[in-house]
């Protein structure tokens, strides 16, 4: 069954999670690894791909982590 979004903000949270698990499995990283170059703990990056719970500061980190190309980001933030 699809998943139903209240809003796109909930929508756009879905896709930046789902790019950033698959760059994950690209360049075979671990949440430990995100967790400890992005200054947090690992359980509070496993959180934030668990509930797609972003801040612009996470945007930025993995924006600049994994360099999407121009069409990936304009997918990403829905243009």
């Amino acid at each position: 069954m699809p998943r139903v979004y209240l809003n796109e903000k909930d929508r756009l949270c879905h896709r930046l999670a789902t790019w950033i698990q698959g760059e994950k499995k690209i360049h075979q990283l671990t949440d430990t690894d995100l967790a400890e170059e992005h200054g947090i703990s690992q359980p509070a990056m496993s959180r934030k791909l668990r509930l797609e719970s972003f801040d612009y500061k996470d945007f930025i980190f993995f924006v600049q982590k994994f360099r999407p190309d121009t069409d990936t980001l304009l997918h990403i933030v829905g243009l």
